[in-house]
């Protein structure tokens, strides 16, 4: 599954952000991840969808939009591309991110711990810590001169792993025990500020890589979104 997070990643202050001084109610990574889109293009190697404004996503959303994501087929890649239009006559306020989740263990008689993540580059990054469910403020050491991370169940019992600002264009997701030089998957997230890494408390067989442009409220922050 590969949910859009958009137009917040993460989550506003109580669930409630102000704009020219009205409150609107909006649910963590909004709303585009339970909107219909409409199909566009169907070809034999791309999709493309469109989710427009309307009432209802004003609601919620006083802006007008149109927001496009488009999958390509090129060889054994797809690749996603997001694409906003502003359609009305003021700035349009918005982050967007992408949630997509991959099978792991992909072998179904192992387990997760049998898997790494392998980043492109030596990183050095901090984790940002996330309560429930806005960021607390604190960092942690989280790669120091490396690029590995041992995936767990673990990992992700204190929420989310946020990084930001990786050095590398691309994670590989690797099998310990196999050819560490071939990807079991590789995804590209060149340009986006943030990444986040999550797999459910409950000890789900998946874990999520997310190309994020934005990211949650911490604690403290003003509600309103000019300011986010």
């Amino acid at each position: 599954q590969s949910p859009v997070l958009f137009p917040i990643v993460g989550n506003v202050p109580e669930d409630t952000y102000s704009f020219k001084g009205t409150s609107y109610p909006l649910g963590r990574h909004g709303f585009a991840r339970r909107s219909d889109f409409e199909l566009v293009i169907s070809t034999e190697s791309q999709l493309r969808f469109a989710l427009h404004s309307d009432e209802k996503s004003k609601s919620v959303y006083p802006f007008d939009f149109a927001l496009f994501e488009t999958f390509t087929l090129k060889d054994n890649l797809v690749e996603v591309a997001f694409e906003i239009q502003n359609t009305g006559n003021n700035p349009l306020h918005f982050s967007i991110g992408a949630h997509p989740a991959f099978k792991c263990p992909i072998d179904p008689e192992g387990f997760m711990s049998d898997y790494h993540l392998k980043f492109e580059r030596i990183e050095n990054l901090n984790r940002r810590m996330q309560g429930d469910p806005l960021l607390t403020g604190e960092q942690v050491p989280f790669l120091r001169n490396n690029n590995i991370v041992p995936l767990s169940h673990e990992l992700f019992y204190d929420n989310a792993v946020i990084l930001q600002e990786t050095k590398s264009n691309w994670i590989d997701l690797i099998k310990v025990d196999g050819d560490t030089s071939v990807p079991l998957i590789r995804l590209h997230a060149k340009g986006f500020p943030y990444l986040g890494i999550w797999s459910p408390v409950n000890d789900a067989p998946f874990v999520c890589i997310e190309p994020w442009h934005g990211v949650a409220s911490t604690v403290g922050d003003s509600d309103n979104l000019t300011s986010k």
